[in-house]
C-alpha cells in the first residue's frame, strides 16, 4: 500500500506485492464457500427479511458431509439408485451429526444430502415442527413402511421415504 498527500488529502494506491500459488494455500476457495451465507446480507437485514431468506444448498456427494459446518439445519438425504429418501433435522452441523464412519439409524444407504439452513434465532421446537411438517408431506407423497396412507405416487415412479417416525 502506498499513500502520497496531495493537498492534505491521502490518495491511496493498493498492489499486490506477490501472489501464493492457489494449491500451495490452505484454504484455496474460501471465498466460494463461505459466500452462500451472504454474512453481510444477514447483519443487514431486518429480522422479517431474515425469516425469509432460507440457504438450501445444492445436492452434494456423502463424501463432501465433513465440510459442513453451519448449524441449526433441516436436511435431506438422498440415494437417486434406490430411490429413497429422509428428512431430518439437527441442532449440530451436518459433519458432526453424521461423523464419516458413522452409520444413520435408518438410512445408511444415502449417497446425496441437501441443506437447508434455518435462521441462527430458529428454536429447537420450531426446527423439530419443519422436520415433522416434511415427514408428514413425504408420507402423503412417497411410499412408505410405516404409513398406510396411499401415497401419490408409486414406488415406480417417485421416491420411497425412508422415515421411521412422525
Amino acid at each position: 500500500m502506498k499513500i502520497i498527500w496531495i493537498d492534505n488529502k491521502p490518495n491511496i494506491t493498493i498492489r499486490e506485492f506477490f501472489r501464493v500459488r492457489e494449491e500451495s494455500q490452505g484454504f484455496p476457495k474460501i471465498f466460494k464457500e463461505l459466500s452462500s451465507y451472504l454474512i453481510a446480507d444477514y447483519l443487514l437485514s431486518t429480522e422479517d427479511e431474515i425469516l425469509r431468506r432460507i440457504q438450501v444448498s445444492k445436492w452434494k456427494s456423502r463424501e463432501n458431509i465433513s465440510k459442513e459446518l453451519n448449524e441449526n439445519n433441516i436436511y435431506i438425504l438422498l440415494n437417486r439408485e434406490t430411490k429413497e429418501v429422509y428428512f431430518g433435522e439437527t441442532k449440530k452441523s451436518l459433519s458432526k451429526r453424521y461423523p464419516v464412519k458413522q452409520k444413520h439409524h435408518s438410512f445408511d444407504e444415502w449417497t446425496e444430502y441437501c441443506i437447508i439452513q434455518l435462521p441462527p434465532e430458529t428454536s429447537e421446537h420450531s426446527r423439530l415442527l419443519v422436520e415433522r411438517i416434511l415427514i408428514a408431506a413425504g408420507s402423503k407423497l412417497f411410499p412408505n413402511i410405516l404409513y398406510n396412507d396411499k401415497p401419490v405416487l408409486d414406488l415406480g415412479i417417485g421416491l420411497t421415504l425412508k422415515n421411521k417416525k412422525k
